[in-house]
This record gives structure tokens, sequence and C-alpha cells, in this order.
């Protein structure tokens, strides 16, 4: 088996993000909104086992502040720690670029995630009530919003 790399996104690998993206998420990213996300702010990353995309993180970066915009791992490889992986990599890299805050939201009811986050010392900071739409009904989730401070660590 070969060993987990983490490589840098390109469009080319847009078909496979939004395959694994409409998996693994309640409201998943468009086709569209993965090729936005491909800018002069952008930091986008993926994990890679026998050239297979495992996992990958979206996030941008302006003055000073990097925001996570999406990170996922791909249903069949969740449990195996693969999200810690890609959170390392990416508060690493987030140092690598002089980042004094990090920023994420997060669905109040994603148990799992706010765990990860909050096992790398994320804070939530507010609250966006009726922020996330729920397919399929009328009904509106409220986002957390969670910071973390390089400057602290």
């Amino acid at each position: 088996m070969a060993k987990i790399q983490i490589l840098e996104l390109t469009y080319a690998h847009i078909p496979w993000l939004v395959e694994i993206d409409q998996q693994s998420h309640i409201s998943p990213w468009t086709k569209k909104i993965f090729e936005s996300s491909f800018n002069a702010r952008s930091h986008n990353f993926y994990l890679q086992q026998d050239n297979e995309i495992l996992g990958y993180y979206f996030a941008s970066f302006i003055v000073g502040e990097m925001t996570l915009e999406n990170i996922c791992i791909a249903p069949q490889h969740q449990g195996k720690g693969l999200a810690k992986k890609l959170m390392a990599h990416f508060i690493e890299y987030s140092r690598s670029l002089n980042t004094e805050d990090i920023f994420l939201e997060v669905r109040e009811s994603n148990t799992k995630a706010i765990s990860l986050y909050e096992s790398y010392k994320f804070e939530v900071t507010g609250k966006r009530k009726e922020y996330y739409s729920i397919p399929n009904s009328s009904d509106r989730e409220t986002a957390l919003l969670m910071k973390k401070s390089l400057l602290s660590d």
C-alpha cells in the first residue's frame, strides 16, 4: 500500500470532488462552487493514496486570516484518522503563511466535526441562526462560528 500524500488540488480534480462531496455532505457544493473556489486567495489540498482521493480541504487566505471553507473525507475512508491528517496539514500550512487567526463555520448538529475542531483548540465565537438550509425542509440550521488563534500557540 502506498504512502498517503497531501497534494495541491487542481481544476482537473473537480469531478471527483463533486462526487465525494455529494456522498458526504447534507448540502454538497455544486460543480460551480468548486470551480469558483480556485482563485488567488485559495489554498486547496487533498489526501491521496494509490491514486485515489481520500479527502480534501478548501481554504482562503486574506490579510493574515485563513478560513476553512470545506473539509471532507470520502465516506468509505471516514473513521481512519484522515480528517486529523488534513487538519494538521491545514494548521501547519496556515502557519507557513504567517496566519494570525483561522476561522470556520460548522452545522450545530455536526458533532463529529465540532469535536475534531475542538481537539485542535478551535473555540466557538458566535452563531448564525438559521444559516444552513436543510434539504427537503423549510427548516434551517444554526451555524457555529469557530476560531483558532495561531499567535497564542
